[in-house]
């Protein structure tokens, strides 16, 4: 279902857009690819030049290799449009620190910890968040096909909360109906 029609007139001034797509490899890994891509309606004015209407300010591209226990073996990040060339991308190598980082419990705290403000883009890094979702997306249907490993998406969300109706339906044996939030 759409959004209701704004009741007032509006301009529009920003448009970003992401996109995350998750890759089966021949080699049994796991490629996650994201792009930013951040365009303004009128000219803007940089310090050093300006972008004209629907030139890209930001187009920032990070791709990561994951094995299947959701490990980030190897980053490549690229940086086609970015306001300050020289400045901007001077950071994309600090991303190499992804390398060895677990998608799951307490990563969205150890990317924090790396990237958190003049450590890292900001674009950049919530491209990080987007891809971490996309990962899980995209393995979770071929990982944890065994009765002994509980599914990724218990606990993730409020629809796959431990004591809740999905859970008891298709997983009864991590239902946890004692569960309180």
């Amino acid at each position: 279902m759409p959004l209701e029609e704004s009741a007032v007139a509006r301009e529009r001034l920003h448009t970003r857009q992401i996109k995350v797509e998750g890759y089966r490899r021949e080699d049994g890994l796991w490629d996650i690819e994201a792009s930013l891509l951040d365009e303004k309606d009128h000219d803007l004015g940089l310090v050093s030049s300006v972008r004209r209407a629907g030139e890209a300010v930001h187009c920032m591209r990070l791709r990561w290799t994951l094995d299947s226990s959701l490990t980030i073996l190897a980053v490549d990040v690229a940086m086609d449009a970015l306001p300050y060339t020289g400045v901007c991308d001077t950071i994309k190598n600090r991303y190499e620190q992804l390398v060895g980082l677990r998608v799951g419990a307490g990563f969205k705290r150890a990317v924090g910890e790396r990237f958190r403000g003049v450590n890292g883009c900001s674009h950049m890094t919530e491209l990080v968040g987007a891809m971490a979702a996309g990962s899980v997306q995209t393995l979770a249907p071929y990982l944890n096909r065994d009765a002994e490993t509980r599914p990724l998406q218990i606990g993730g969300c409020h629809a796959w909360a431990e004591d809740g109706a999905l859970v008891k339906a298709h997983y009864p044996a991590w239902f946890d109906g004692a569960t309180t939030r």
